[in-house]
């Protein structure tokens, strides 16, 4: 149960001291000592040479890293390490990247708290040798296909800790693919995708985006004969996602994948963008597919000319929302200027495509405190985030605010350098006033006034992951969701990952009903639902609740 949820990757251990630890104190006591050994999963074999990084969080009181090399019985020590919260990883060539407490190979791993004056029981890492996948790519007339890019792809929500916040928000479905490992065609068109942790892969082979990717630009751009007309591919050789076949690895396994290319048809997209006057327009050109299969697709912006004129090319047929972005100067202040339309390519080219671009709404603002006054301050700010577009302001100490470039959309209303405690009450746009933190900018009618309040009486949240003997889970990931919708509509507000003690709190909550669940680590969980607790929160009410791990009756 546990010891296949979080186990998998690393376990803490305690010792009285039969392995003695390098030590570098020097003639100061340590604030905190972390020490531990590297071992190979397999056998238990100390690994010599390993890299040990203690990373620190961001908004932790520590602000250096630290890093370690084990010796040849495996063992490393951190010595002199303020106090703060960090991150610990393991590296090692050959084998898989690991971070302390992880319960999958792509999460955040376990924070941990270290305390002055404190050291914390030994750590052991199992590092599991990784897999590859190898194989030759062929041309759609069967020849070898050298510098071609292949890649192992997964959905993002499977690799949680490879992409940042902000591309998690906007990529939050897994029907977006991320790169996980990326490799380039020799002259015999064969790649090895070395490095990967056990898992289920997607392989995408396309002609990169430009010579700069890889060592073998003068042999991909010289040899004769060579077709540029290769659509980027899946295995087994289709251009669709839902199409494609995955492929899993175990442990050190070596897996193939061989296919061809394909030449579907392809087509040319060309046209204009002109500003509002109708005068020829410089701008960014790009397309977005909109189908649910996600067509995987490469190369498709491009810069307008100075009389207007753009192309893009090579682009397979599909849905897609084309996309213009540019800017004007009016009295020396830069102004951002859009336009946006549905296309649906077929079989044919698509020709004198007219794009109008329009200026970016601006739309003042202000933001109140409810009962009380901003902070002295001038390090406070407001941003709006769409999927397409953002804006931020400074907020000056009367709260006001002006927002520069907006599009029509539905934006998430965040902010920086606000005081822990202070959440936002309420949204009002023109005549709409919203609690749940967004704004909607209609595509008619001018823009309205912005007023944000907000209140210093945030809610919060502190807890205990606990397992069935009642001993504390470190590492464990937490989800908070705004109760009463369906978990596919659910909107995951905050992640947390308890630390070694198996603490976690959110702050600086509204008031409502929300969700606290752990969150499942793949597909094929073996408990039916995840431990959650419901919990109704009042303004500046905190409270302590405890998730219990549970174990199934599938999982004996």
């Amino acid at each position: 149960m546990l010891d296949v949820l979080f186990g998998l990757l690393m376990v803490v251990t305690q010792t009285n001291g039969q392995n003695a630890m390098p030590s570098d104190t020097g003639n100061e006591k340590p604030h905190c000592v972390l020490q531990g050994s590297v071992v190979a999963q397999e056998g238990g074999v100390p690994i010599k040479n390993a890299r040990v990084l203690l990373d620190p969080l961001p908004g932790s009181a520590a602000n250096e890293e630290h890093t370690a090399k084990t010796g040849a019985d495996g063992a490393f020590c951190f010595a002199n390490v303020e106090a703060g919260r960090y991150h610990l990883s393991a590296f090692h060539s050959g084998y898989v990247t690991q971070r302390f407490g992880a319960e999958d190979f792509w999460s955040d791993g376990m924070p941990l708290s270290l305390e002055k004056g404190k050291k914390l029981d030994p750590v052991l890492f199992r590092l599991i040798r990784a897999s590859v996948i190898s194989g030759t790519i062929l041309d759609p007339d069967g020849e070898p296909a050298p510098g071609i890019a292949v890649q192992a792809m997964l959905p993002v929500e499977q690799a949680y800790s490879l992409v940042d916040e902000d591309e998690r928000k906007q990529q939050s479905s897994g029907d977006h693919l991320i790169t996980a490992q990326f490799a380039i065609t020799d002259d015999l068109g064969e790649y090895r995708l070395a490095g990967l942790p056990p898992g289920t892969y997607l392989v995408n082979a396309q002609k990169p985006e430009n010579d700069m990717m890889s060592n073998n630009a003068l042999l991909r751009r010289d040899l004769p004969g060579r077709s540029d007309e290769q659509a980027p591919t899946f295995y087994p050789g289709t251009v669709r996602r839902l199409e494609a076949e995955p492929i899993e690895v175990t442990a050190g396994e070596d897996s193939t994948a061989s296919f061809q290319l394909r030449d579907d048809k392809r087509v040319t997209i060309s046209g204009i963008v002109v500003g509002e006057d109708g005068k020829p327009a410089m701008a960014s050109v790009g397309l977005q597919p909109t189908e649910a299969d996600g067509i995987v697709y490469s190369g498709y912006w491009s810069a307008s000319k100075s009389d207007g004129a753009f192309k893009l090319e090579k682009v397979l047929p599909g849905s897609y929302v084309i996309q213009a972005y540019g800017r004007s100067s009016e009295k020396g202040n830069q102004q951002r200027l859009f336009a946006r339309q549905q296309l649906e390519v077929a079989a044919e080219d698509v020709k004198n495509l007219r794009l109008v671009l329009r200026k970016g709404w601006t739309v003042p603002g202000t933001l109140v405190v409810e009962g009380g006054s901003l902070p002295d301050t001038h390090n406070i700010g407001v941003r709006l985030e769409s999927d397409a577009a953002g804006a931020g302001a400074r907020i000056d100490k009367s709260g006001a605010f002006t927002l520069s470039g907006l599009f029509p959309g539905t934006y998430k209303v965040s902010f920086y350098g606000l005081p822990e405690g202070c959440y936002l009450k309420r949204a009002g746009y023109g005549n709409v006033q919203r609690s749940d933190g967004r704004v909607i900018i209609e595509e008619a009618g001018p823009p309205e006034r912005l007023d944000l309040l907000v209140s210093p009486k945030a809610a919060s949240l502190v807890g205990t992951v606990r397992d069935e003997s009642n001993a504390p889970v470190g590492g464990a990931p937490v989800l908070l969701r705004t109760a009463g919708l369906k978990q596919s509509a659910a909107e995951t507000r905050e992640a947390a990952r308890s630390d070694q003690n198996g603490q976690f709190s959110f702050r600086g909550l509204a008031p409502g009903d929300y969700v606290v669940l752990l969150k499942k680590n793949r597909a094929g969980d073996p408990r039916a639902e995840a431990p959650h607790v419901n919990v109704s929160l009042a303004e500046a009410e905190q409270k302590t609740i405890t998730l219990k791990l549970e174990q199934s009756e599938s999982s004996h």
